[in-house]
């Protein structure tokens, strides 16, 4: 198992890898913590994969993760109801 981790203003993601052998289908997940910008957990944040149509939400620390995610280049997107949201490129 690889992992990278990518480091945002607001987005901490950590991107781990997993091979299906069977399929040659590589997948993988995307976890990571949102915090506010003094530093604090951002809870219930809306998490999207743009291109996936993937979406999850922070919990109250502020981690999110989405499984199954094959090899590509996506759009992180995390919103929230008084936030500004902020999109970043990721590669898988």
């Amino acid at each position: 198992m690889i992992f990278f981790t990518k480091i945002l203003s607001l987005i901490t993601i950590s991107i781990f890898f997993l091979g299906n052998v069977q399929a040659q289908i590589k997948t993988g997940a995307i976890s990571g913590v949102v915090k506010t910008s003094d530093g604090k957990p951002a809870t219930y944040v809306n998490i999207t994969l743009k291109e996936t149509k993937k979406t999850t939400q922070t919990n109250e620390n502020g981690y999110y993760l989405i499984n199954n995610v094959t090899f590509g280049t996506y759009t992180l997107k995390a919103s929230a109801v008084g936030m500004v949201a902020k999109e970043q490129s990721i590669s898988l």
